[in-house]
């Protein structure tokens, strides 16, 4: 699939929880060696969390801010708002509607939220570079914000050391041919058949909430969780990122006449160091195309791949012309990936801001 024309990104703002989670505030929480192993399998130093009464959606607001002051844009320019989560602030309404009032922007505005989970920045881009193309919206503010801290068991072996809560926002425009993203290509997949790998079983339609979904069990790898909260079989997850994901790419790259080689920049979804490290040497991917960003944040779920894209910028591993591979996978089980040139236009990327 290509979009043409393609939208410009003209700032990225990002916003981090004050409160951090160390290795060692782990290691005491659970005081077991063989947790330490897995920490340094993790590739995670520290992870952020909300406090007591804070909400995902106050961490949207703080990188929302950010980017509109650094765009300098009129906020009634903002016609379309679409809110990416799989920790909304309710079940209903959607929280792009809620978006819309705490950031002050046109009435007229489209809203919409999106749940795709650590893959979801890929389809966001597509959704939100085909509104622009089609003229359904001129200017696009597309946000993501999870916090994981509040719906995995803070005694949950896998989760905890993975996991950190962040947000990101992104300004699109309309773009001119000389100033816009070149998007070469985009590429989906899905596998339903295992959507139980990374799910919350009971608390929603198919499984409504009982009394029963609060009480915790203990698993045989003495994980704590109540059937309210994230399950994740991180085994098969693994398995079938590291089995689905380098073919995948590789596909795509021979569909569209890309060869891998090409790319200045290779970015995959930060699920765990050990993990990525795998996919891009299998790939043969050449280290001074890598970009590691999950030391000091964790997995954000789909928080990830946008973070890193402006931490790249910052960094100046992004520059006009620049080839970028982006590839995201998670909850579904899904996965996609997108081929762009990065556009001549500067982008704002201000510092992170600091949810106190």
């Amino acid at each position: 699939m290509t979009i043409n024309p393609s939208p410009k990104i003209i700032a990225i703002g990002t916003a981090l929880p004050e409160s951090v989670v160390t290795n060692a505030d782990l290691s005491a929480r659970f005081n077991d060696d063989k947790f330490n192993s897995f920490l340094e399998i993790a590739g995670v130093s520290e992870r952020r969390a909300l406090k007591p009464g804070q909400s995902a959606g106050d961490l949207a607001v703080c990188a929302a801010n950010a980017a509109l002051d650094a765009a300098k844009i009129d906020r009634n320019e903002v016609d379309a708002i679409i809110y990416r989560t799989q920790t909304p602030e309710f079940r209903i309404p959607a929280t792009a509607c809620i978006m819309q009032d705490r950031l002050g922007l046109s009435a007229k505005a489209m809203t919409f939220d999106m749940s795709q989970g650590c893959g979801s920045f890929i389809p966001e881009l597509a959704t939100s570079a085909s509104l622009l193309a089609t003229g359904v919206a001129r200017n696009i503010l597309a946000i993501h914000s999870d916090a994981f801290s509040q719906i995995f068991n803070p005694m949950d072996r896998e989760l905890a050391p993975l996991h950190g809560d962040g947000a990101t926002a992104i300004l699109y425009q309309q773009g001119a041919e000389n100033d816009a993203i070149a998007i070469d290509w985009f590429e989906f997949g899905v596998d339903g058949k295992q959507y139980e790998h990374i799910v919350v079983p009971e608390g929603m339609s198919r499984r409504p909430m009982r009394p029963e979904s609060l009480i915790e069990e203990t698993f045989e790898n003495g994980s704590v969780r109540a059937p309210y909260q994230l399950k994740m079989n991180g085994a098969a997850v693994f398995h079938f990122v590291v089995h689905t994901i380098p073919p995948f790419i590789r596909n795509a790259c021979a569909a569209h006449n890309t060869p891998l080689e090409n790319y200045d920049l290779v970015l995959f979804h930060q699920a765990n160091k050990m993990m990525i490290s795998m996919l891009y040497g299998m790939l043969k991917i050449p280290k001074e195309k890598q970009f590691y960003f999950i030391e000091g944040t964790g997995n954000m779920s789909g928080v990830t791949l946008p973070f890193m894209l402006s931490e790249a910028l910052k960094a100046g591993r992004v520059r006009s012309g620049s080839r970028v591979l982006l590839c995201g996978f998670g909850a579904g089980l899904s996965w996609g990936a997108v081929s762009l040139r990065w556009q001549s236009t500067p982008c704002a990327t201000p510092p992170t801001s600091v949810l106190k």
